[in-house]
């Protein structure tokens, strides 16, 4: 009894252990690099500025981003040295965090260990991350973004879990304004007969709804553009394969669920709301996020991964022709996934090439001593910041 009792813990354990290693293994040389963008400027504002710069916000980003901060303000204890891989690893964390849950969300919806562990494994192999997300702490926000819609389409897991899934749902509408996005699947709850469901249901969208005012507010006076400027827009043949595969897959593959859960429907079989509803959100952040900042990889990172979920739910909850033709289309979808995964498994060079940054704070250290400078520059993969020396 005792070992049946047990035996869950070990599994979730040993899925963190899988995943934590696949992640850093696809960032092995970047676990030691400070990300050139968002770079260090957070970092500096968690060891010289007020706790509350935490809901700071500049005309450059236009809102709050509350989880990078508070990534960089849990470096702050550990010399500067360290600020890399310490980051790194909190990031890891997250994402970690995002695939076990998305697991179990998964393996309680449709009780199939296979499914749960395919559309867990997405959250960490994801293609696109290896551009400049994984493994960079200014991008783990739309890893909340992933746990916000995921959490969403499942009531048991909200109902659950009221207090972390509020956490969550602040922590992530205050790290991306686009989050409100991520409560699409709310809605369908909202037509649940369980007042309990409806009630969490309305909590959560209220919280996301002030979380949202005050992204507005913020993005206002920020004086930011609501188009990002100067963005790149895709046109056919003009990009690698990895920008266009990145860009097109997830974006028709959300498309073409959607569509074959209303094509099932008016063959008279039930509305499934949880694949639409999820197929609904990757749609969207990917047209949101294309409109506003056009095309970057970090926008394709939560549509790819939702966007298989929504394959993933879709398969397990039809039935009749329907389910034949979603095993086939979840067997080739899988397939070209795979490839996607292996292809582009390590992090690039964005993220890992360059000095390391402990390397370039123990050069800074010499150059520190041995003038009177306040600022020195530090190097990155792409470009230089300045650090105070009083910090190396």
């Amino acid at each position: 009894m005792k070992h049946r009792m047990r035996r869950p813990w070990l599994d979730y354990l040993m899925l963190v252990l899988i995943f934590g290693l696949a992640i850093s293994l696809r960032i092995r040389s970047a676990l030691f690099r400070l990300p050139p963008d968002p770079g260090y400027y957070m970092f500096d504002d968690a060891r010289h500025a007020s706790f509350w710069k935490v809901f700071s916000y500049n005309s450059w980003e236009g809102y709050i981003s509350v989880l990078p901060r508070l990534i960089a303000i849990s470096t702050t204890p550990l010399p500067l040295t360290y600020t890399a891989i310490f980051a790194s690893m909190i990031t890891t964390l997250i994402w970690v965090f995002t695939a076990v849950v998305v697991f179990g969300v998964l393996r309680f919806l449709t009780k199939s260990m296979l499914l749960a562990l395919l559309g867990s494994a997405m959250v960490v192999l994801v293609p696109s991350a290896s551009e400049s997300s994984i493994g960079n702490f200014g991008n783990a926000k739309w890893q909340l973004f992933i746990l916000t819609t995921v959490i969403s389409a499942c009531p048991n897991l909200y109902i659950k879990f009221k207090w972390a899934s509020v956490a969550i749902f602040l922590v992530s509408g205050l790290s991306n304004p686009l989050a409100i996005v991520a409560i699409i699947p709310l809605f369908a709850a909202l037509k649940n007969k369980d007042s309990e469901t409806s009630r969490i249901s309305k909590i959560l969208i209220s919280f996301m709804a002030f979380t949202f005012a005050l992204q507005v507010l913020a993005f206002r006076a920020s004086g930011a553009h609501r188009v990002r400027p100067q963005i790149v827009r895709w046109r056919w043949g003009e990009f690698p394969i990895f920008w266009n595969f990145n860009f097109l897959f997830p974006t028709l593959l959300a498309a073409l669920v959607m569509s074959i859960v209303v094509f099932s429907f008016f063959m008279g079989h039930k509305f499934m709301w949880i694949p639409m509803t999820i197929g609904a959100t990757s749609l969207a952040i990917a047209g949101i996020s294309y409109f506003q900042g056009g095309l970057a990889d970090r926008y394709f990172v939560a549509p790819t991964v939702l966007s298989w979920l929504s394959t993933i739910l879709l398969f397990h909850e039809s039935s009749g022709i329907t389910r034949a033709f979603t095993r086939t289309l979840l067997f080739a979808t899988s397939s070209v996934f795979l490839i996607g995964s292996i292809t582009w498994f390590q992090a690039s060079s964005y993220l890992n090439s360059g000095p390391t940054w402990s390397s370039e704070i123990g050069r800074v250290r010499i150059e520190c001593m041995q003038t009177d400078a306040e600022w020195v520059d530090v190097n990155l993969s792409l470009g230089s910041i300045e650090i105070r020396c009083e910090d190396t």
